[in-house]
């Protein structure tokens, strides 16, 4: 893990929400319907190039100014938002975060085979085995979740059980596709929203519901 503190993700957190909410929307130039838009990859945890100097120093501003930040240890609700967790451990990242083209998949991580296997081997020394494991099952949701992206594109209708919805919220890895799922029609389940709320969908699931938070850009569970 890198030196930085708490304070110094908090501020980063804020940022990104200022950048969102304030900064880019209706902007000419960021705000635009692209999946590899400088808004829309912010929205993944992604600065683009063009934002990164004016996101920094926006960051660095909260010191300059004395702007008091909580330096208490990150909650888990703001390890897991945005990048944060990646941004805090970058010998977890096997290579370099790098824009495409696809629809689909705005990011990709492009690193060499040395890189791969460094970073994986750094990861198995304190506890191979255990490690081992964790990547196999790590390995076998990442197929799963594939899977179903590739089903949606087929056009096919989607049924959300409960432990996939309770493994979603909680992994906090599959908002996109479900508002995606959402928005061409793709879930089986009956969906409805808060009168008045555009922004928030009940996807029932079982005796619950997956709640997907376009404001917020989150999944939640409610029993």
């Amino acid at each position: 893990m890198n030196g930085r503190t708490p304070s110094y993700y908090r501020a980063r957190l804020d940022t990104f929400r200022y950048f969102l909410h304030e900064e880019l929307p209706g902007h000419p130039v960021y705000d635009t319907s692209q999946k590899n838009s400088p808004l829309e990859l912010l929205k993944q945890g992604f600065v683009h190039p063009d934002l990164k100097e004016r996101f920094e120093s926006r960051i660095a501003s909260f010191a300059k100014l004395g702007i008091k930040v909580s330096d208490a240890p990150l909650t888990f609700t703001e390890t897991c938002s945005f990048n944060t967790w990646f941004a805090m451990h970058h010998e977890k990242v096997a290579g370099k975060e790098t824009i495409t083209s696809s629809i689909n998949f705005p990011l990709t991580i492009k690193g060499t085979k040395e890189e791969i296997i460094n970073t994986v081997s750094k990861g198995l020394q304190d506890d191979k085995q255990k490690r081992i494991r964790i990547a196999q099952v790590k390995a076998a949701v990442k197929l799963k979740l594939l899977q179903l992206v590739e089903l949606s594109g087929t056009g096919e209708p989607i049924k959300i059980g409960v432990r996939d919805a309770k493994r979603w919220v909680k992994q906090g890895n599959m908002f996109f596709v479900v508002r995606s799922w959402v928005r061409e029609g793709h879930i089986k389940n009956k969906i409805h929203e808060p009168k008045g709320d555009p922004y928030t969908k009940y996807i029932q699931v079982g005796n619950g519901s997956l709640i997907l938070d376009l404001d917020n850009y989150t999944l939640l569970w409610q029993e």
